[in-house]
């Protein structure tokens, strides 16, 4: 407590303050503490400093909408990284117009989930339209048919041969001439012709 010759007194480990008279010693009591009124010892307590700072959060989120971006792009077809990339869009919108940290997480978790459920749908059909051109120009690999037309007997025209109810142009690797009624393999389709060999022939 304050004194009238502006000093006061307070017990060490009991909380006890002492008054001192009107006339205090020249030395304090033994175990008391002594500060002058107004320089009272004050509790200051101090904000945790956050470990990024607010303005930075535009960049960051900013360089990870790139990231996503550039990915997606260097691995066409999957749609995997692009959701991230709208989620971080957005929260890069939010962190430019001055939301909190919180809100720019909570924005780019939502979205990217959100968007991950509408691709991911829109990939497995256009992976499944895909998936009939590449099955066509390999399917018939390996099949047998029924040269129509003589291979090799002409360089400056091609034979032809019928597999199954399809007539292709038809080659032989290596130039041969094949005849008419002869059952052959097919061992490669290069665009719109067929390369084939003699049944029973390794070569």
């Amino acid at each position: 407590s304050a004194l009238s010759d502006g000093w006061f007194t307070e017990r060490h480990g009991t909380g006890h303050q002492t008054r001192v008279g009107d006339n205090p010693p020249t030395r304090p009591p033994i175990g008391s503490r002594i500060w002058p009124v107004g320089s009272e010892p004050k509790l200051t307590i101090r904000r945790r400093e956050q470990s990024v700072d607010p303005g930075a959060w535009q960049w960051i989120w900013l360089i990870a909408t790139a990231f996503f971006v550039i990915g997606e792009i260097a691995t066409p077809g999957s749609f995997f990284l692009l959701p991230f990339g709208a989620g971080s869009a957005l929260a890069t919108i939010l962190a430019f117009t001055g939301a909190g940290e919180g809100w720019q997480w909570a924005a780019f978790l939502i979205a990217s989930l959100a968007a991950l459920a509408g691709l991911r749908p829109l990939a497995r059909r256009l992976n499944a339209a895909e998936q009939p051109a590449r099955v066509g120009a390999t399917r018939l690999i390996g099949a047998v048919g029924l040269v129509i037309e003589d291979l090799g007997g002409d360089p400056s025209r091609l034979g032809s041969v019928r597999i199954g109810r399809e007539d292709w142009h038809a080659e032989t690797p290596d130039g041969t001439h094949v005849a008419a009624g002869t059952q052959v393999e097919v061992i490669e389709i290069e665009g719109t012709r067929a390369v084939v060999r003699p049944v029973g022939n390794p070569q």
